[in-house]
């Protein structure tokens, strides 16, 4: 298992909403939703694959 470190957010309204959403219809945690969105934007603006 891999060390992670902590962060809080805000999202607004839509976003927890959709967020919420497909956690629940893809059985993941949010959290997890999270990260991979996280760093598949990140991937995309630096431009690595």
């Amino acid at each position: 298992m891999c060390s992670m470190g902590a962060d809080s957010l805000r999202l607004p309204e839509d976003l927890e909403r959709m967020l919420r959403q497909d956690a629940s219809l893809s059985g993941q945690p949010r959290s997890q939703l999270i990260r991979e969105a996280l760093e598949q934007a990140l991937r995309g603006v630096m431009g690595m694959v």
